[in-house]
């Protein structure tokens, strides 16, 4: 028995001295799914206790290399446009994706009188527009309720923080990675990115009181009581 052990201990060893060779290897490669790798999981060096660690190790970095290689098609920006049939709108859209484009090409004050939905028009105007259906498994009904869902969970009434507010900052948001895509930062983002941020635009704000921190401390509410105090 001793002699197995021994023996298999003689194996992990080497498995893990070759994993750790590759794991150098990759954080000298320079392209995306490396750099992806080395920012997002570090490339800590370490030796495996058993052989169900080495298993596993394997097993999270297939899956890693196969979302990576994923993101790596879809975002390619030498993929022929052609290849993939524009998704049909399931809404009626109030705005384009040129009047968006622009700094001032949208009013969302106009907008939000128009239809009252104005945080649900910028965010699916772009979300077709940049083909967002492609980096997620959610049908697109699903995202069309959720953000219905997260433009209701902002207060109307309020004179600023309100549902307008977070189609502003979102559609800024839009543009401002518009701009940075196409300028310095050229090749630098991902779509996956935009999604991310958009995402963190359009809910920045969603269920503000219209009050500061101060006021709610000072006036012992429920959110200060329970997250300050």
């Amino acid at each position: 028995r001793l002699e197995v052990r021994l023996s298999l201990e003689e194996k992990i060893n080497s498995i893990s001295d070759e994993l750790r060779r590759l794991t150098r290897q990759t954080s000298m490669s320079t392209t995306p799914s490396a750099l992806m790798q080395t920012s997002y999981l570090g490339l800590r060096m370490r030796r495996f206790k058993s052989l169900r660690d080495v298993v596993r190790k394997v097993t999270v970095d297939m899956r890693i290399k196969r979302i990576l290689e994923t993101w790596t098609e879809v975002t390619n920006p030498r993929r022929n446009s052609t290849e993939v049939k524009p998704e049909p709108l399931q809404f009626d859209p109030l705005i384009t994706k040129n009047q968006m484009d622009v700094w001032d090409g949208v009013d969302v004050l106009d907008l939000d009188k128009k239809c009252s939905e104005p945080l649900f028009q910028v965010f699916m105007t772009i979300w077709y527009s940049q083909k967002m259906s492609l980096l997620v498994k959610a049908k697109t009904e699903k995202v069309q309720e959720y953000v219905r869902a997260v433009e209701a969970g902002y207060n109307r009434q309020n004179s600023y923080h309100n549902n307008s507010h977070a189609a502003e900052v979102t559609l800024m948001t839009y543009q401002i990675w518009t701009y940075l895509s196409a300028g310095s930062f050229k090749g630098y983002f991902e779509q996956v990115d935009l999604l991310v941020v958009l995402l963190a635009a359009a809910i920045h704000d969603i269920g503000h009181p219209a009050t500061n921190n101060d006021f709610l401390v000072k006036t012992k509410a429920d959110l200060a009581l329970q997250y300050h105090d």
